[in-house]
This record gives C-alpha cells, structure tokens and sequence, in this order.
C-alpha cells in the first residue's frame, strides 16, 4: 500500500486519538502524523505546515461532534480557503454519530467516508481501498 506523506487526525478523545494512531503506526502508511484536538487547532497546523513551505494533509481522519469548532466548520473552512495542494487531500470522517441529518451534511460537505467507532483495521483498510 502506498504511504501518505502527511496524516492529520483531528478528534478531541485523547484515547480515542492514541489508539487510532497506533493503528496507523502499525499500519506503516504514513511518513508524518499530527493530531488536533478541534477543527481550530488543525486549521491552525495547516497553515504552519503551509507557511513551512509543506502541503496540506494527504489524508485528514475528522471528527464530527467537537469543542470550539466541529468537523463540519472545519471542512467548510478548509474547502473554501487557500490551503496548499489542498485538491489532493482525501477526509475520512471517524464518529460515533447514527443521525441521519449528520449523515447528510457530511456527503454535502463532499465527504463519502464515514468510519464509525472503534477504529479497526478492517474498516481503516476498506475505507483506504475505497480512496484509491
């Protein structure tokens, strides 16, 4: 499988957080990972990595239900601004969410991924699959 040059996970469940990157790690898919605890924070990474001269995220594990700004404000602020290289970056959405009304504003927001929690390798690697 191909690596991604830089993962970010943005969800504000620290363990949730320390086992999905262990997953990854173990997964041996990534060459750089980060990790937000809000749409604010990885919005702000972003642009650090940007102002460094680095691209965006190549694949970004969101969140839906977070403090100071969700997974959805995020997306719309990401989309719509000036991010580098942002046209190459992949979302997979990680929630525990079941509403329908989620549902339908995460694929308007142009997101067909939806992983629901726990994290396993099984859905990480069906979902990755559907990516390519």
């Amino acid at each position: 499988m191909k690596k991604f040059d830089f993962i970010l996970l943005v969800d504000d469940d620290p363990i949730a957080n320390f086992l999905t990157e262990r997953l990854l790690r173990k997964l041996d898919i990534f060459h750089k990972i980060q990790t937000a605890a809000n749409g604010e924070q990885a919005i702000a990474m972003i642009q650090e990595e940007n102002a460094k001269g680095n691209p965006s995220p190549d694949l970004i594990l969101l969140d839906i239900n977070m403090p100071v700004m969700n997974g959805l404000e995020f997306l719309e602020i990401f989309k719509g601004g000036s991010f580098a290289d942002k046209e190459k970056t992949k979302f997979a959405i990680l929630s525990t969410t079941t509403h329908p009304r989620d549902y339908e504003n995460i694929l308007a927001k142009g997101v067909a991924h939806i992983i629901h929690k726990p994290l396993t390798e099984a859905k990480l690697m069906e979902v990755l699959e559907g990516m390519k």
